[in-house]
C-alpha cells in the first residue's frame, strides 16, 4: 500500500498528501482531484482554510502540468510547422523548376507548331505536284498505249515478211544443199588425180628444200672462208713479239675450226674439205716461231 506524509498547516492540523505531490504524473481530471480532496475531508478533521489551501495548491501544480503540457505540445507542433515549411518550401522550389520546364515546353510546342504549319503546307504543294504528275502520267499512260498498238500491228507485218524470207531461204538453201552434193561427188571423183599431185608436190617441196638448205649452207661457208682470208695470217709461223698477228692468228684457228665442224655436219661438197685440210696441216706441221715488231 502506498505509504502518505504529513504535513501541518498554519491552524496546526495534519493534511495527509500524496507521497509524490511534489512531481505528478500523468494527467488529472477535475472530477478525481476533487474526489481525492472529499476522501481527504472525511479521513481527517481538516478546517475549511487548510483544505482551501490546499485545493489551491493542487490547483496551482495541476495548472502547471497542464500549461507544461501545453508548451511541449505548441513546441512539438511548431517544430511540425516548421517540417512542413521546409517541405513546402522545397515543394516551391520543385514547383518553380516545373514552370521553368513548362515554359521551355510551352516554346517547344511553339516551335513544333511553327514546324508543322510548315510541314503541313509543304505537304500540300507535293500533293499538289503529285496530283499534276497524276495527271501528266494519265497522258503517258494513253500515248503509250498508242504507242504499243502500232508496235503490235506492226510487229505482226514484220513477223509475216521475215517468215516469208525465210521460206524463201529454206528453198534457196535445200537448192544451194542439191548444188554442193553435186559438187561434192565431182571432187570425190577427183580426189585420186589431186592426191597424185600432192605426192609430186610433197617430193618437189622436199628437193627445193634441200636445194635450198644447200644453197645457204655454201653462202655461210664463202662467207667464213672470206672472214679466214681477211685475217692474212700464215698458219705455218707464229710472231710471238706481235700481239696482234697473235691475235689474228688465234682468230683464224677459231674460224678454221668452225668452217671444219659446220663442212661435217651438213655433209658438204670435197672443195670444202680440200680448204680446210691444207690449212689445218699447216697447223698441225712443225711452225716456225718468230719474235718481229712492226
Amino acid at each position: 500500500m502506498r505509504k502518505n506524509k504529513q504535513r501541518v498547516n498554519s491552524s496546526g492540523h495534519k493534511v495527509i498528501l500524496p507521497y509524490n505531490t511534489g512531481r505528478l504524473e500523468g494527467k488529472w481530471k477535475n472530477s478525481a482531484m476533487y474526489s481525492y480532496i472529499a476522501t481527504l475531508l472525511g479521513k481527517s478533521r481538516l478546517t475549511i482554510s487548510a483544505v482551501a489551501v490546499f485545493t489551491l495548491v493542487v490547483t496551482l501544480v495541476w495548472q502547471h502540468y497542464h500549461h507544461q503540457e501545453r508548451i511541449d505540445q505548441l513546441v512539438e507542433k511548431e517544430a511540425i510547422i516548421v517540417d512542413q515549411r521546409d517541405q513546402i518550401n522545397e515543394l516551391l522550389v520543385e514547383l518553380d523548376h516545373q514552370g521553368q520546364d513548362v515554359i521551355e515546353l510551352e516554346g517547344n510546342v511553339s516551335l513544333a507548331s511553327e514546324l508543322l504549319a510548315d510541314n503541313n503546307l509543304t505537304v500540300n504543294l507535293l500533293n499538289e505536284k503529285l496530283e499534276q504528275l497524276l495527271e501528266d502520267n494519265a497522258d503517258k499512260d494513253a500515248a503509250l498505249r498508242l504507242m504499243k498498238l502500232d508496235y503490235q500491228r506492226n510487229l505482226s507485218k514484220e513477223r509475216s515478211k521475215g517468215k516469208a524470207r525465210i521460206r524463201s531461204s529454206e528453198h534457196a538453201l535445200a537448192q544451194e544443199r542439191e548444188a554442193l552434193a553435186l559438187q561434192e561427188a565431182n571432187v570425190n571423183s577427183k580426189m585420186g588425180d589431186v592426191d597424185d599431185w600432192e605426192k609430186k608436190k610433197a617430193e618437189f617441196d622436199k628437193l627445193y628444200a634441200s636445194s635450198a638448205l644447200e644453197v645457204e649452207n655454201e653462202k655461210r661457208i664463202d662467207k667464213l672462208m672470206a672472214q679466214f682470208n681477211h685475217l692474212r695470217v700464215d698458219l705455218n709461223v707464229v710472231n710471238e713479239c706481235d700481239k696482234d698477228y697473235l691475235y689474228r692468228y688465234n682468230e683464224a684457228k677459231s674460224v678454221l675450226n668452225h668452217i671444219r665442224t659446220f663442212i661435217q655436219k651438213y655433209e658438204m661438197k670435197q672443195e670444202y674439205y680440200f680448204f680446210v685440210i691444207s690449212n689445218d696441216s699447216q697447223i698441225t706441221s712443225q711452225n716456225r716461231k718468230i719474235c718481229f715488231k712492226d
